[in-house]
């Protein structure tokens, strides 16, 4: 991919790369006589070959897109939830904070584990009600199920309404989720 001079060898490059593309190699050193042949390579293994592994691991990292993803990667202008239209539409918020959320959390976390439920961080929220090791599924063998459906639920619904027409109904979903885990 470099011509005689060390260059970038743009008539190798432009039948296969789009003109932005080209523009961003422009930016680029070319490769330095010395360093070794200049090949395509897998960039999440150290060998540089592909594996089913670090294609996992590599997909594994991607994040949920919400409007604060959105913004951080300049594809949107506005962080605002439209659930709620109350704060950024993090991962926390859509599954936890939006007042839409916390209906379908209050009906079902026992009122007396509410305030634990609440003071964790969202990390510790999460490993917690899935293990159900702080017990805020007292006396519900299937909470752990009931949580991560409920989550998927949130989830769905917050896509289904952005993307369609449907609105975000706390109750009925706290309704279905208990059904759909049972």
């Amino acid at each position: 991919m470099v011509d005689e001079d060390g260059g970038w060898d743009w008539s190798r490059l432009s039948p296969w790369l789009s003109k932005d593309t080209l523009e961003r190699i422009v930016a680029i050193p070319p490769p330095r006589v010395g360093l070794g042949s200049d090949s395509p390579g897998w960039r999440w293994e150290d060998n540089r070959k592909f594996t089913t592994r670090s294609a996992y691991g590599a997909l594994s990292e991607e994040r949920l897109l919400t409007n604060e993803e959105r913004v951080h990667r300049h594809l949107s202008d506005s962080e605002r939830y439209s659930i709620c239209n109350n704060g950024t539409e993090s991962i926390e918020h859509a599954l936890r904070l939006c007042s839409k959320a916390r209906q379908v959390w209050e009906s079902m976390v026992p009122p007396s584990k509410l305030s634990l439920f609440d003071s964790l961080s969202f990390e510790n929220w999460l490993l917690q009600c899935v293990k159900n090791v702080a017990g805020i599924g007292v006396g519900d063998d299937l909470w752990n199920t009931r949580f991560a459906v409920t989550c998927w639920l949130i989830w769905k619904t917050r896509c289904a309404n952005i993307f369609g027409s449907v609105e975000f109904n706390g109750e009925g979903l706290a309704r279905y989720s208990s059904v759909a885990a049972a």
